[in-house]
């Protein structure tokens, strides 16, 4: 996948048909290893209509990061790939 290890991330927000008052979903997944296939993935329900994620501040907060991180560690200890956030 690349000469370092790597680490995928996305996030998301879908909402309800116009009209509606349905809570909106928010969802935040991340790769967990170096050939990306072992993920960790965060599903949040928050206000209709609310496009930025409630616990995203700036985009992304220390505390997602932070999970990631200790995500890799407990995965393989040694394992510290550089992330790399690309917020649209």
């Amino acid at each position: 996948m690349s000469q370092r290890p790597t680490t995928i991330m996305g996030a998301s927000v879908k909402h309800s048909v116009p009209d509606e008052s349905y809570p909106s979903i928010a969802v935040l997944c991340a790769s967990m290893n170096a050939k990306a296939y072992r993920y960790y993935f965060s599903i949040r329900i928050q206000a209709s209509r609310q496009a930025i994620i409630s616990d995203l501040a700036d985009g992304v907060s220390d505390y997602e990061i932070e999970i990631v991180r200790s995500t890799c560690k407990s995965i393989y200890a040694n394992y510290e790939p550089t992330i790399t956030f690309v917020v649209a």
